[in-house]
């Protein structure tokens, strides 16, 4: 079974304290949907995923996202993906990330 998780941290808090992930949707019998639907972008916008944009609308706006994979039960990821920022990674981001690769 392979689950599509995003990884967010809460808006205007430390990353690093605020971390939480979130398992989206249902699982997917195949590696191959769940890469499938995390990368979708129907936006105009390179860079960003509409499960991402779904994901920050259905939490009202409380998080932000770090990074959003597929996962596998055994707790391997195959497939990721990461924001695109306008302009840096804000701070304690880098730091998050790095905790998590």
């Amino acid at each position: 079974m392979i689950k599509l998780i995003i990884l967010a941290y809460l808006i205007g808090y430390s990353p690093i304290n605020t971390g939480k992930q979130f398992k989206i949707a249902q699982p997917f019998d195949t590696m191959e949907e769940c890469v499938e639907e995390l990368s979708k972008n129907t936006t105009q916008f390179d860079g960003v995923y509409d499960i991402i944009i779904t994901f920050v609308k259905y939490t009202d706006f409380d998080y932000d996202w770090v990074k959003a994979g597929c996962h596998h039960d055994d707790g391997s990821v195959e497939f990721v993906v990461y924001p695109k920022y306008d302009y840096e990674v804000p701070n304690g981001i880098q730091e998050l990330l790095d905790k998590y690769n």
